[in-house]
């Protein structure tokens, strides 16, 4: 089951559209980063007024300082049965720490983004990678 799971993630982090505003792109930064990934799965009814919303919402996150790398999308058009492909829609985080990563947790930005849109999931699954 997680093999399922870290195959997911690779196929969103290497198959998801950058965001336009990362933070700090050095390499260096980003050799061993500190990765997060939050799956949504959203309910039925939900319209897309408020999957923009969320979205949008979604993308003002990377501009927490801490934010290194971010990507989102939704799940890639592939069919292999290992892949879970289930979800609605994702977002992955690279930062340079946990401490990093828990500094993003309790922003403002990441705290207002939960409140304003929690209704929409039936779902949430995060997956968290460190070197």
């Amino acid at each position: 089951m997680n093999r399922i799971f870290l195959i997911g993630l690779l196929v969103l982090v290497f198959g998801c559209e950058p965001n336009s505003s990362i933070q700090n792109t050095d390499e260096k930064a980003l050799e061993h980063p500190f990765i997060h990934t939050a799956y949504f799965w959203l309910k039925e009814g939900v319209s897309e007024q408020e999957v923009e919303a969320f979205k949008a919402d979604c993308e003002k996150l990377a501009d927490i300082e801490t934010v290194r790398a971010f990507y989102t999308g939704k799940p890639a058009n592939t069919t292999r049965e290992v892949i879970e492909n289930t979800y609605d829609y994702a977002v992955v985080f690279h930062f340079k720490n946990l401490e990093d990563q828990e500094y993003y947790q309790k922003h403002p930005l990441h705290l207002e983004m939960i409140e304003r849109h929690q209704h929409l999931w039936q779902r949430v699954m995060v997956t968290d990678i460190e070197h």
